[in-house]
């Protein structure tokens, strides 16, 4: 017998059957993060819905997807709304809000109108770059006793200017049209310091960016400002790694401390929500949508 697909029509009308608010985030993954190991315990009030399910009117998830399905919704007279990315602000060329510093001034943002909001960092997998959950995850691979959190934000820190030029590339490449970079680009084998920084002028370079040295340190002024060496290792941590490219950072973090974070995603989630740890921005739109 055939696989079952649901249309868009049943998808539609289960979603008026069921009440309550509807929130379309980007992706299966986000899902996972969001419905299933943060918010599981809010019923039917609210539910989570991935933008990428196998369905013909869908065809992956994303940004766009994610606005027009709210869009439909709306129409049906369904309440719905829409969570996603930082980098979807790269995506549409919104630079002056991408760089915006001011959290109080960016979560005030609407620039994918008044249903749809934009997550303070870079992607959903920056908010797992948590101390604490990182720390507890690095203990079970080590098969050892958890460390402090300023300890591994430490461990972390000593790779900012790596992980800054790591990002500082994608935006370069994402301001041209040029791509993206490959989450885990320099992490296998792994590269550090001016080896890693010639090999993104290299790859720029095969991508036609002009004067790719120059460009690249361009962008790494921007970044280097969401960057607080002077302040408390844990600050200076949380303020950075929203900032960098969060897929990316926890394959080269992986990496470099020899325990592999980017496939114990889920397991991080799990972590932050065990240790009330779910990000004040995430838990303000949850909020938000409840009372509507």
């Amino acid at each position: 017998m055939a696989g079952f697909k649901r249309t868009p029509d049943i998808d539609r009308l289960h979603h008026r059957q069921r009440g309550g608010v509807i929130v379309f985030v980007e992706s299966e993954d986000d899902y996972q993060i969001f419905a299933e190991r943060w918010f599981f315990d809010i019923g039917e009030k609210l539910t989570f819905e991935s933008a990428d399910r196998d369905t013909p009117e869908r065809g992956g998830g994303g940004c766009g997807v994610v606005c027009n399905l709210v869009d439909k919704a709306i129409d049906d007279g369904i309440c719905a709304f829409g969570i996603i990315d930082r980098d979807s602000l790269m995506n549409n060329d919104l630079w002056e809000i991408w760089w915006e510093e001011n959290d109080e001034r960016f979560l005030e943002y609407r620039p994918f109108g008044d249903r749809i909001r934009v997550l303070l960092r870079w992607e959903l997998e920056n908010y797992l770059l948590d101390a604490k959950a990182m720390e507890i995850e690095i203990a079970d691979e080590r098969f050892c006793s958890p460390r402090s959190s300023k300890q591994c934000a430490q461990d972390c820190l000593k790779y900012a200017s790596e992980l800054k030029n790591i990002a500082s590339a994608h935006i370069v490449l994402q301001r041209y049209k040029c791509g993206k970079l490959n989450p885990g680009f320099g992490s296998n084998p792994p590269h550090t310091g001016a080896k890693l920084h010639d090999k993104l002028i290299a790859h720029l370079d095969k991508k036609s960016v002009p004067t790719a040295q120059d460009t690249l340190a361009a962008e790494r002024t921007s970044v280097d400002r969401f960057d607080r060496p002077d302040a408390d290792v844990l600050q200076r941590w949380e303020r950075l790694s929203r900032m960098v490219d969060g897929k990316g950072t926890l394959k080269y973090l992986g990496s470099m401390l020899q325990v592999p974070l980017y496939k114990r995603r889920a397991a991080l989630a799990s972590r932050i929500r065990e240790q009330n740890r779910i990000p004040a921005d995430i838990q303000g739109y949850v909020d938000e949508f409840l009372g509507c």
